[in-house]
């Protein structure tokens, strides 16, 4: 038995995609549900808002009674039938790796937000068949076909998993270790260069392979990647979703991300798709499932992004250490890392990583950004420990060959840090999970001959006995003309005077100042000066005395210890995969 699906675009010009699906049925009634949230993305999205025009029938056409029961699910009246035919459109009209997207440009399909299922048609195989508009040259999914063209899953997990694009686009092949891989670039211009992408992408493939020595997979794996002026990416088993914009190849930091981007998704094919915690072990697609291991999943593969663009030659060293700053950067300046501990951090991750809100910066921290400083504070303690002979690739080596059939319990990771990096490693591990705080970079930075700027302006000068630079605490809002604050960083100046996100900035010590002027106003001023703001809160000008602070650095840098020697080299050469020239 199989459930058979179709997709059409009558309704293109206006977003909407036509869907059939038939369904083996038996018994009285049948539950049909959509999807909640799509795996990678952990948050409630209710896909089943965008469904409209919902209707039942038999084969032959004859409507079925139904009731819809919750905000996703429709009871059928299916007494004597054998299929269900289930039709309704879908309004695809939000771009983003989790989401659908119909234009008459270019199609992108999440199968989550746009199929339904139950129990009895989840393990069963899944069939679909794409009515292309005519103008369009590709339709693109990692899924295989039949001969007919039909793309075959062999349940809906693995349909869930298969991104579907629909486009004219460039579509460049290459192979690694018998591999086949293919890139696509879709919504390119001359602005991006498909050709350098593909190989650069190649490169990441290339030493990611070689980093797990074992490729998992068996058809071509995809990259899809859409050019439409924003950023994101969804790993699969056999594919990645990824977004960014055309002109980021005209700027070499932004283009980095890019392929730091690539290389997160793709190392997801082993640690998260394949390596997966327990509590991800099977889906459960109506509501939330919690794992504490995200740090694991997300934020040690965010370690690895930045690194194989260094062993894959993309990047020279200086640019890695710049991206390893401005990780180290981010965490310090997040005052979250002293309320919530890495696990706890994963475990609420629907409620506080995906639904950012004006305290989050207190309140919480990033396990994709702690969890990558955690991974270069292991890497450097298991390296340092063993006279560079054990390293965290090792333990993720092991990792994968003990783990990779089946889902890895709560302490497996821990377990395999003890069994190459002695206990002693691991009892030092288990409190940065369970418990708050900070880590201790400036020590894994020594090992190799490295120390950490936090803030490189005032630092000079204070060298140069200049004025240092001041700052209250303040982030403003983006998008917003007027000087609206978007979040208030707590133990700051702003904090301590009782300015709250949502305030306007009119006036400082009565001198008005606007979006255009308050970075030169700011910084006339010193550490220490009382002013006073005059605000505007919920239609009341209110004034507030606040005492200046040192300003939160905009950047880290990381720089050579004057006491860097050949053993500090060999570390680096070693721990970064290329030679390296140091100039001091």
């Amino acid at each position: 038995m199989q459930v058979q699906h179709e997709v059409s675009f009558p309704g293109l010009k206006q977003q909407y995609v036509n869907v059939r699906s038939e369904f083996p049925v038996a018994g009285p009634t049948t539950m049909l549900r959509m999807p909640a949230w799509i795996p990678g993305s952990y948050l409630i999205r209710d896909f089943a808002a965008d469904i409209e025009n919902m209707r039942f029938s038999d084969r032959a056409g004859n409507p079925r009674a139904f009731t819809k029961t919750a905000k996703d699910a429709w009871q059928v009246n299916t007494g004597g039938m054998q299929h269900l035919v289930a039709e309704y459109r879908v309004h695809a009209g939000e771009l983003s790796v989790n989401t659908s997207w119909a234009s008459p440009e270019y199609i992108v399909l999440n199968p989550a937000t746009v199929f339904l299922y139950n129990k009895s048609s989840r393990p069963l195989q899944q069939a679909l068949k794409v009515h292309k508009p005519p103008w369009f040259e590709h339709v693109l999914s990692a899924m295989p076909q039949d001969e007919q063209g039909m793309f075959m899953a062999a349940d809906f997990d693995e349909l869930v998993d298969n991104p579907l694009v629909i486009a004219d686009a460039p579509i460049h092949a290459f192979e690694d270790r018998g591999q086949q891989y293919r890139l696509v670039n879709v919504a390119a211009t001359g602005f991006w260069d498909s050709e350098q992408s593909a190989s650069d992408v190649q490169a990441i493939v290339a030493a990611s392979n070689r980093f797990w020595g074992e490729l998992p997979f068996d058809r071509t794996y995809w990259f899809f990647n859409i050019l439409a002026e924003r950023g994101g990416g969804l790993e699969h088993d056999h594919s990645t979703l990824i977004m960014g914009h055309r002109w980021q190849m005209q700027d070499r930091d932004d283009y980095i991300k890019w392929l730091s981007l690539a290389a997160h998704e793709y190392f997801h094919a082993w640690n998260v798709r394949r390596l997966r915690p327990q509590a991800l072990q099977h889906y459960d697609l109506q509501q939330e499932q919690y794992s504490n291991a995200l740090w694991l999943a997300e934020g040690i593969t965010s370690y690895y992004d930045n690194l194989l663009l260094s062993r894959a030659q993309l990047v020279e060293p200086d640019e890695y250490f710049k991206r390893l700053a401005l990780d180290l950067h981010v965490l310090e300046l997040t005052p979250g890392r002293e309320r919530i501990s890495l696990r706890g951090a994963s475990h609420d991750a629907w409620i506080r990583h995906y639904k950012q809100d004006a305290n989050s910066v207190n309140s919480t921290v990033s396990y994709y950004n702690k969890g990558a400083v955690l991974g270069f504070v292991l890497d450097t303690r298991l390296r340092s420990g063993s006279k560079n002979r054990v390293n965290l690739d090792h333990v993720m080596r092991q990792f994968w060959q003990r783990w990779k059939a089946k889902a890895y319990p709560e302490g497996a990771f821990l377990q395999i840090v003890a069994e190459l990096g002695g206990e002693e490693t691991r009892d030092w591990l288990e409190p940065l999970l369970s418990q708050s705080g900070s880590l201790d970079i400036d020590l894994a930075l020594a090992w190799y001959g490295l120390v950490l700027d936090r803030h490189p302006v005032n630092n000079a000068a204070r060298a140069a006995d200049e004025p240092l630079e001041a700052g209250m605490g303040i982030n403003w809002e983006a998008d917003v003309p007027a000087l609206v604050v978007s979040s208030v960083v707590h133990e700051m100046g702003a904090s301590r005077a009782g300015v709250l996100p949502g305030d306007e900035l009119l006036a400082i010590s009565g001198e008005r100042v606007t979006r255009e002027t308050i970075e030169d106003r700011m910084g006339r001023l010193q550490p220490g000066l009382e002013v006073q703001l005059l605000l505007a809160r919920h239609g009341r000008i209110i004034e507030v005395p606040v005492i200046l602070d040192e300003a939160r650095p905009a950047t880290y840098e990381i720089m050579i210890d004057e006491d860097f020697g050949n053993r500090h080299l060999r570390r680096l050469e070693s721990w970064l995969g290329q030679e390296l020239t140091v100039n001091r």
